[in-house]
């Protein structure tokens, strides 16, 4: 029941991107689709934006992740 974001800091100074934590995930911890739709929504859900826009960016990543194949 945890909600669990992923997200960079500092991305000059870590050396870091979201995508490329977003694939380590996948590459490390072994994280499908699903459950990469999952973090990012938990994330969208968490943040400080208008809830028009929070609600567009949620239809995509579940449009988005009903076309991935695994």
């Amino acid at each position: 029941g945890l909600k669990v974001t992923v997200n960079t800091d500092d991305p000059g100074i870590f050396g870091c991107t979201l995508s490329g934590e977003l694939a380590s995930l996948v590459e490390q911890q072994g994280f499908t689709p699903r459950e990469l739709a999952d973090v990012q929504i938990n994330g969208f859900n968490a943040a400080a934006m208008p809830d028009d826009a929070r609600q567009r960016v949620l239809n995509e990543i579940e449009s988005l992740v009903k076309h991935v194949t695994v």
